[in-house]
């Protein structure tokens, strides 16, 4: 591996290799054995080793494995002593996806586990636990995912390509984005030892426990320390821009009109309207679980179901009809001359369409719609404001439906 963000490089490919079958159990052992040095890390000279997983929140992630001297001239200082502590350290580290699976992995994890690289990323960390234990750990994840802790620290029972059961304590700590998604989580793994010794009389076993487990206290708390950091030196390096709707007049991937341009257009046909008596409604759309969609697919398929809503709402308007890209993952659409049935009956459209199309890499999708016609006396800003009041509505009820604003 010639750097730790060296080896993170996203590709554009679509696909995405089939996960193996777990090992076997204890009691079949593997038909050939695969020797873990001669594999992975022989030589200096040795082939950089790919291997390409689905990944959450980066796509598809090239994961090389093999040993190569760093090169000073084409990596950063911190690229290189970022890169040394992960491959280096004799703790069993990893990038992990949200949902488990093995993004990074450095050679002391491939040994305490007795896996090599390419089997041990074709599982997942839950596929590795216990029985018994994949329940915590499933929420435990699951907690990161969803926002509600950045890190979680257990005692769990991981299974060695053998079949051994490995008491451990993990440490897993989040990298999230500006909006607070999780890219991924930097995991760091501490064997939990017995302390068996029929040797020993039972107030020397009860000395060796207490030692053992202050030591093992104290390695713990350099490790949370050493995770923090990493974790916030890895998310600086790869933090993308946060979507601004207001930079651009057009926004560059759909071709729709910025926020700040839908607020003058609000206000220029609140003022024809005004002169002629005539009315025009508001709709807005949010695309359901759209930071689920960035974390489970990736930001590329992520953007692709941005562009399929927008190209479905394109299809169906009329010539006087202006699309708007509001944020990340909402839209706009101004109806001149359109009553609120009219405007309801596109949202009905629109919502309908989007349901039935397949997007790419991500299957099905939603959105909740929230419908508002101008009122004959208010601002475009209000009108705005009540048709996001309708859209937070639509969105509380469930999702994947349409709520009409109040007058």
């Amino acid at each position: 591996m010639k750097t730790l963000f060296s080896s993170l490089r996203t590709t554009r490919t679509r696909e995405a290799t089939e996960h193996t079958q777990p090992p076997e159990s204890p009691d079949g052992a593997p038909a050939a054995e695969t020797d873990l040095a001669s594999e992975t890390f022989e030589s200096e000279a040795a082939p950089e080793i790919s291997h390409t997983v689905e990944t959450s929140e980066m796509g598809n992630i090239t994961v090389s494995y093999a040993h190569a001297s760093p090169s000073p001239q084409n990596d950063s200082p911190l690229e290189l002593l970022l890169s040394s502590a992960f491959q280096t350290s004799p703790l069993p580290m990893a990038l992990v996806a949200p949902h488990g699976q093995w993004l990074l992995i450095n050679p002391a994890i491939c040994a305490y586990l007795g896996y090599p690289p390419r089997q041990l990323c074709d599982l997942s960390l839950t596929d590795l636990a216990h029985q018994g234990d994949v329940g915590i750990l499933e929420r435990s994840l699951e907690s990161i995912e969803i926002g509600a802790a950045d890190d979680f620290a257990l005692e769990i029972r991981l299974f060695s390509r053998n079949g051994d059961e490995l008491p451990t304590k993990i440490f897993a700590s989040a990298a999230r984005e500006r909006d607070r998604s999780t890219k991924f989580l930097l995991v760091q793994l501490a064997e939990i030892g017995a302390t068996e010794n029929s040797a020993l009389s039972p107030d020397q076993q009860e000395l060796l426990f207490e030692n053992r487990i202050a030591s093992l206290e104290s390695e713990l708390e350099k490790l949370a320390r050493h995770n923090e950091i990493l974790t916030q030196q890895l998310a600086d390096q790869f933090e993308e821009p946060a979507f601004d709707p207001r930079k651009n007049v057009v926004d560059p991937l759909t071709g729709a009109y910025s926020l700040a341009h839908l607020e003058r257009m609000l206000e220029s046909e609140v003022a024809r309207c005004s002169r002629s008596n005539a009315h025009f409604s508001l709709v807005l759309c949010d695309i359901d679980y759209f930071t689920r969609i960035k974390t489970g697919c990736g930001n590329q398929n992520a953007e692709r179901v941005v562009l399929h809503a927008a190209q479905i709402f394109e299809a169906r308007l009329r010539r006087a009809d202006v699309l708007f890209r509001t944020d990340e993952d909402e839209f706009a659409v101004l109806l001149p001359n359109t009553a609120i049935c009219g405007a309801s009956v596109l949202a009905t459209s629109l919502r309908k369409r989007l349901g039935e199309n397949l997007v790419e890499d991500v299957g099905l999708c939603s959105a909740s719609f929230g419908v508002a016609q101008w009122s004959g006396h208010e601002n475009g800003a209000f009108l705005l404001e009540r048709a996001r009041a309708a859209l937070q509505s639509a969105k509380n009820e469930g999702r994947n439906r349409i709520a009409i604003a109040d007058d």
